[in-house]
Parts: C-alpha cells; structure tokens; sequence
C-alpha cells in the first residue's frame, strides 16, 4: 500500500486569496456588535496572538472602537488563512 499524505490545505492562486479576504471581511463585518464582542472575548488564540503581535494588554483593543476591533480581527483571520504553517507551531 501507498502511504497517502492528505492536502489539508490547498494552493490557492491570489485571486483564490483575494476572494476569501472579500468573504471573511463582509463576513465579520455583516456581524452585530454584541456577537462579535463574544468572538473577541472568547477566541483564545487570537488573544495571544494580539499579545505577541502588538505587545499591548488585550484591554487596550476592547476599548478601541468595534469597527477597530473588526479591522484588527480581519487582519488576524486572513493571516491565519494565508499562512496557516507557521500560526500556531513553533518550534
């Protein structure tokens, strides 16, 4: 039997890129204001990754404005999406 190595994560051309950033932009942003503070407040990694990222206490983003907070979120949601090897594993 072939050893089968499965592709989890496809080869997306940039215009396959583009398109998703398109949906998860509209997506976060179609989202009402109380739904996405529980998605903030709850979403650990991307607690960390704001901490290591922006080197600010995670208070200091709950106190900006919800369409920051989103734009943040966004930002974090696409690098996640485009460079998903090197998010979370670290050697």
């Amino acid at each position: 039997m072939e050893k089968v190595i499965p592709d989890v994560y496809r080869k997306y051309t940039p215009y396959e890129y583009q398109r998703e950033f398109e949906r998860i932009e509209k997506e976060i942003k179609q989202m009402d204001d109380v739904d996405f503070e529980i998605i903030v407040n709850t979403d650990i990694p991307f607690k960390i990754g704001y901490l290591e990222s922006w080197k600010r206490p995670f208070s200091d983003l709950l106190q900006q404005l919800i369409s920051t907070q989103k734009q943040v979120y966004i930002g974090w949601l696409e690098n996640i999406f485009m460079f998903h090897n090197s998010m979370f594993q670290r050697n």
